[in-house]
């Protein structure tokens, strides 16, 4: 929900950008020219700002989502290996609460 206002907040932001400059301008690269709004060399730019940043992003999600089932599986694995042992050290008869054991 967080993301979500500040994402509308942005685009907010960005419309009262691109209303209040909306006057005609000319992009030059090396020898290519584009005369354009410059509404829409914000709105492009936001575009592929956010193209970018979601490219670079969606891996490391994925990589920390399958880290973080590694680690999952492992405390399963463990927990049942816990509870194993305590399992044994009741059925011998010892306190496991004891601390002197």
């Amino acid at each position: 929900m967080q993301y979500f206002i500040m994402s509308l907040g942005l685009a907010f932001v960005v419309a009262i950008l691109a209303v209040q400059n909306a006057h005609e301008v000319t992009i030059v690269f090396f020898t290519w020219s584009l005369e354009t709004s410059l509404v829409l060399v914000i709105l492009s730019s936001l575009v592929l700002g956010v193209i970018l940043a979601l490219s670079l992003a969606i891996p490391i999600q994925i990589r920390n989502k399958m880290e973080l089932r590694k680690i999952k599986t492992k405390l399963a694995e463990l927990e049942t290996e816990n509870y194993k042992l305590k399992t044994r050290l009741g059925e011998a008869g010892c306190d496991i609460n004891n601390k002197d054991v």
